[in-house]
């Protein structure tokens, strides 16, 4: 169990109750996620009850808000700046260790071989704070805001600030501030037993030195590229179907995207720019007008975020296609191109609505 190499829980040796500590069986049930590179998650439901008149787990502990900032503020320091910063805590709760004798009220039962529904029952407990439990919110960011005080300057200041549960956010000036960050911020963290992950930034500069040490934040599907390089065991691996054949539609032909467009041939010339919210495909001497709505299914989405983003890097493709290699951008989209996308769409509308009058 991965829980148990890393040292989140621990099996329960002893046969009999212990009477000088409360003791408690926590229910758990699966969570299947089949895009996920951690196919089925763990839910411990802390909030249960084993009758009507009986307390759940979560009504004996203390809750108190977490000490949290101000997600206007946050957001408004994070859009300061030229470059912004952003990432998160791995399993931020799980690092901050349990009294041992609150530990017998986070058992668990699990079966010998998760593979045999007829296998023996153990009991394992968490060592460390659990997700779920009501108070592990606050325990979390009164931890953090602890480390905090205990390392004064500048650096603290600026993690306390930007911080909003298990995520940071910031910005800087210029690159050099945001590497010298990058570097001081997470060795601050790691003494304190945090590693602070997902990196995500408009920088070149840090998106290339957090790629090369694999703190890059990525989609989850893409994950499945670097599974050996992160650390697998050769069980999970021959259990993980997406390493050997890949994405489910990849081998499905029916699910493959289809193209309902006009055929486009090696002796056609598409242009696009950035600034056009049209399309000119030139066939046979005839000037051919798409708009976007042909080329991007607007149906297709339920997110007008998402879309707007989608667009930008379709734009933004037709505009390298034609640049020099030297030229091409690489890096986060910029609010130009998103403002462009959004510019796109609504013309398109536009034109539309009027071709309808």
């Amino acid at each position: 169990m991965e829980q148990e190499r890393r040292h989140f829980i621990e099996k329960v040796e002893e046969t009999k109750l212990p009477t000088d500590r409360p003791v408690h069986y926590i229910p758990h049930h699966p969570v299947a996620k089949e895009s996920s590179t951690t196919p089925i998650r763990i839910v411990y439901d802390c909030s249960c009850k084993d009758g009507r008149d009986n307390p759940s787990l979560n009504e004996c502990l203390e809750s108190h808000p977490p000490v949290m900032n101000d997600i206007t503020g946050i957001l408004m320091r994070f859009r300061a700046k030229k470059y912004a910063t952003t990432s998160d805590l791995e399993k931020a709760f799980l690092q901050i260790q349990l009294d041992e004798k609150d530990r017998d009220a986070t058992r668990f039962l699990w079966l010998s071989d998760p593979t045999n529904t007829s296998s023996p029952l153990i009991t394992y407990r968490f060592k460390s704070v659990l997700f779920g439990a009501t108070c592990s919110p606050f325990i979390l960011s009164a931890t953090l805001l602890k480390h905090f005080k205990e390392n004064p300057g500048k650096l603290s200041d600026t993690l306390e600030n930007g911080l909003y549960v298990d995520n940071i956010l910031t910005s800087f000036d210029n690159e050099n501030s945001v590497i010298d960050y990058y570097r001081r911020s997470r060795e601050l963290l790691t003494k304190g037993g945090f590693n602070l992950r997902s990196w995500n930034s408009n920088s070149p500069k840090l998106q290339e030195i957090a790629s090369k040490e694999q703190t890059l934040d990525k989609d989850e599907l893409t994950k499945i590229l670097d599974l050996l390089t992160r650390g697998i065991t050769s069980d999970e691996l021959q259990q993980n179907e997406m390493w050997f054949s890949g994405p489910k539609w990849l081998n499905s032909k029916e699910d493959w995207p289809t193209w309902n467009g006009n055929n486009v041939t090696s002796s056609v010339c598409t242009t696009m720019s950035e600034n056009d919210d049209k399309i000119e495909t030139m066939e046979n001497n005839q000037n051919v007008c798409i708009g976007i709505g042909e080329i991007i299914d607007i149906e297709r989405y339920n997110s007008y975020r998402k879309l707007t983003r989608i667009t930008a890097y379709v734009m933004r493709f037709a505009t390298n296609c034609r640049a020099k290699e030297t030229e091409r951008k690489k890096d986060l989209l910029r609010i130009d191109e998103i403002e462009n996308a959004k510019f796109l769409w609504i013309r398109y509308k536009q034109v539309m609505d009027l071709s309808m009058i």
